[in-house]
């Protein structure tokens, strides 16, 4: 679970980790006040409302020798003071990881499940529903990439489940890909993720 905000913002800039019998972690707790004007999008008998929004989320970080593992959680806490209807909960949990062997093979793997309500105002949304409709998604992924010295090798394996609280068909979508990597610049796996003077050039396929 990334913050794509929080990335953005420089690393000097950022909250500092804490530190607990050998893992890193930060606990975060986000709050937004709104008024919304047409909370159920109706084109007609429009209903407005104060509302109020609480995430709090706590992410853990472990590195083993040459291995990282990142885990945590977040929960968006939705509450409107009339329209209650329209409260939600939606929950998102994660797990990845990066496992390395003397510098030379690398398996990074990632699971997620997350709960989202449907924004109304989308296209094919749920502005005709009584209540939100939940979508529980699933999410994982795998793969593995060999170096040999500046060249490397690897592939990727994406699978995504989908299913909505209002009985519409779920969907599975599983995807493979196939990369090749050249690294100007000999660095470990690390290193590679987090130096700027790389340069990557990056032939995929896929199916």
């Amino acid at each position: 679970m990334e913050d794509p905000v929080n990335e953005r913002i420089p690393a000097d800039l950022r909250p500092k980790k804490l530190a607990f019998s050998g893992f890193l972690y930060v606990p975060k707790v986000d709050v937004e006040s709104f008024y919304d004007t047409n909370v159920l999008a109706q084109s007609s008998n429009e209903q407005s409302d104060f509302g109020l929004k609480i995430k709090p989320s706590l992410v853990f970080e472990k590195q083993y020798q040459n291995h990282v593992f990142k885990f945590g959680g977040a929960a968006e806490i939705t509450r409107y003071k009339d329209i209650t209807d329209e409260n939600t909960i939606e929950p998102d949990v994660f797990f990845r990881g990066l496992l390395n062997k003397d510098g030379s093979l690398s398996l990074p793997f990632h699971i997620k499940y997350s709960q989202n309500a449907i924004d109304r105002r989308t296209p094919q949304n749920s502005n005709l529903s009584l209540k939100p409709i939940m979508i529980d998604t699933l999410d994982a992924e795998i793969g593995f990439m060999k170096t040999f010295n500046r060249l490397s090798l690897g592939f990727m394996t994406s699978y995504q489940n989908k299913s909505f609280s209002n009985g519409r068909d779920a969907f599975v979508q599983i995807y493979l890909f196939f990369f090749i990597l050249f690294v100007f610049q000999q660095m470990n796996p690390i290193q590679q993720q987090t130096n700027k003077k790389k340069c990557l050039f990056i032939l995929f396929f896929l199916f």
